[in-house]
């Protein structure tokens, strides 16, 4: 029973065996598929995702494109923004800065000044006497065929070119119209001489020739331009008398050797000194205020040996200085300087003006030639030197003239100016309860040309006018 149960237990085995066959079969077939099925998927999603990854770069490609060219076109902006900018910071210094501000750069800048004067020195030019040669000629020989010989005044020239560094020395000669200006320094001259070398005055017809000399050459110095005072004889500026310098105000002054002037009153009395001094008229207080004619009667009554002189005729050079000392200081409260000068230089103008009407049209000189009016010192506003500063010396006013009438009339207006000036000033203390010392008109005149120089008080308060005090 047993072994016939046995087979049919071993058939049903083998039964079973080939039913779990199939079932293997069946789900190896499925594992199969669905490896496949993964695979494909997987296939798929890579196709999928490298298609994406295609797309996804040509769009990145084309945002990075675009924000590249948006860089680019941004930077190239930037770029041409600080371009301009550099470019207009380069070019607003040249807009700006005056004439005088790039002398001043070029004065201060010491590798400049060395290269310079090296320069120069290998040139052949003298070191220790740098020295200018200035002639004045005429641009047109055409006009003004009877235009006198013109030379230039030694005071003024001297104030324009101190701009450049200092000056040893200044001689004229007049019988080439040559000036020599002799620095102290080689880069000076040669700054002045760049400078200088074509300026010329349409209106006056003449130019000036400025040589720059590899060797000084010694020139005999006229009389009458031998300097005095310099200090005091500062340049005179058309309108506005701190007005800054350009070639149309360049104040170089002209003498007319042969001009139609008063003789100085003072020409006798020098000239004769040495002669008989006995009968030298005594200089008083109130010397300038007598008409010039009544001084000449009275010396020639007394010396019958005298060379009579003509009122119309001045060969002798002569100047006529002088100076106010202010005595006010010049602050914010009371600006002395500008009610001096006036609105935009009014008082200053009409100084000049009245001068003008009353006695300078006679003369054969230009009206800015006729009077000099010029504020200096301390509150002047006015620099001066190499250095472009104030001038140390107390404020004051110097009125210089080559015709004796027209300098009385402006050192008259000027008296009553300052006077004036005076009054407001002792009002504006006692409105402020300052003390105020009594003020009254401080001035110094003095003269020179071929006969000499002298001063007439020694800087002391004269005339009843000038007496007048004003005070608290």
């Amino acid at each position: 029973m047993s072994e016939n149960l046995n087979p049919n237990t071993q058939q049903f085995p083998s039964q079973t065996s080939s039913n779990n066959n199939s079932h293997k079969s069946i789900k190896s077939i499925e594992s199969e598929d669905s490896q496949k099925n993964t695979q494909i998927k997987a296939q798929s999603n890579q196709i999928y995702e490298k298609q994406n990854e295609g797309n996804l770069c040509k769009s990145n490609k084309k945002i990075l494109a675009e924000i590249d060219s948006n860089l680019i076109e941004k930077i190239s902006n930037e770029q041409q923004n600080t371009k301009q900018k550099q470019n207009d910071e380069i070019q607003m210094p040249e807009k700006i800065m005056t004439n005088e501000q790039k002398l001043q750069g070029m004065l201060q800048d010491k590798q400049l000044r060395q290269s310079i004067t090296q320069k120069l020195i290998s040139q052949g030019y003298d070191e220790k006497q740098p020295t200018l040669n200035i002639t004045v000629k005429q641009i047109n020989n055409d006009l003004n065929k009877n235009q006198e010989n013109l030379e230039l005044d030694q005071d003024d020239l001297k104030e324009v070119l101190n701009r450049y560094g200092n000056i040893i020395s200044i001689k004229t000669q007049s019988s080439d119209n040559k000036t020599q200006v002799v620095f102290q320094e080689l880069f000076s001259a040669f700054l002045a001489f760049q400078n200088i070398k074509n300026i010329d005055f349409s209106e006056l017809n003449i130019k000036l020739e400025p040589e720059f000399c590899k060797k000084p050459q010694e020139i005999a110095n006229d009389p009458q331009n031998i300097t005095k005072n310099c200090a005091q004889q500062l340049k005179y500026l058309q309108q506005n008398i701190n007005a800054p310098q350009d070639k149309q105000i360049l104040p170089v002054l002209f003498q007319q050797n042969k001009a139609q002037e008063q003789v100085n009153h003072c020409n006798f009395f020098l000239q004769n000194s040495n002669n008989n001094s006995q009968n030298i008229p005594q200089i008083n207080n109130n010397f300038f205020a007598q008409q010039p004619n009544e001084q000449w009667r009275q010396a020639n009554n007394n010396n019958n040996n005298t060379t009579n002189i003509s009122t119309n005729n001045n060969n002798q050079g002569i100047k006529y200085t002088c100076r106010y000392d202010i005595q006010i200081p010049n602050d914010k409260g009371f600006q002395v300087a500008r009610k001096i000068i006036g609105g935009k230089g009014q008082n200053m103008k009409d100084i000049i003006d009245n001068c003008w009407s009353k006695a300078g049209y006679k003369y054969n000189t230009s009206k800015n030639d006729i009077v000099k009016l010029r504020l200096r010192g301390q509150g002047s506003g006015y620099k001066e030197g190499p250095e472009n500063q104030e001038s140390n010396e107390p404020l004051h006013l110097c009125v210089s003239s080559k015709y004796f009438d027209t300098y009385q009339i402006a050192c008259q207006q000027f008296d009553s100016l300052l006077l004036k000036i005076y009054k407001e000033y002792a009002q504006f203390c006692q409105n402020k309860g300052k003390n105020f010392e009594m003020i009254g008109l401080k001035k110094n005149e003095s003269t020179n040309g071929k006969v000499g120089n002298f001063n007439t008080n020694n800087g002391q308060v004269f005339n009843n006018q000038n007496t007048t005090k004003y005070g608290i």
